[in-house]
C-alpha cells in the first residue's frame, strides 16, 4: 500500500497527516511512536468510511 506521510510547517505541530486516494486525512501523533504497515492500513481504511468528516485522529501510545 503506497501512503504519503507529510507534515504541516507549523513549528507547534506534533502530529503527521497520512494521505491516500480515496481516504480523508488521518491526522495521527506518532512522533517517536512506531506505527506498523497493518496499524496504518486500518486506520486509511476508516478514513475511507462516508461517515467521516473532515478527518479521522489518531493517538498512539507505547
Amino acid at each position: 500500500m503506497k501512503n504519503t506521510v507529510k507534515g504541516l510547517s507549523s513549528k507547534m505541530q506534533n502530529y503527521q497527516i497520512l494521505q491516500e486516494a480515496g481516504a480523508k486525512p488521518v491526522k495521527a501523533w506518532v512522533n517517536g511512536v512506531e506505527l506498523d504497515d497493518q496499524a496504518r492500513t486500518q486506520l486509511i481504511n476508516s478514513a475511507r468510511l462516508s461517515i467521516v468528516t473532515p478527518w479521522v485522529a489518531a493517538e498512539m501510545v507505547q
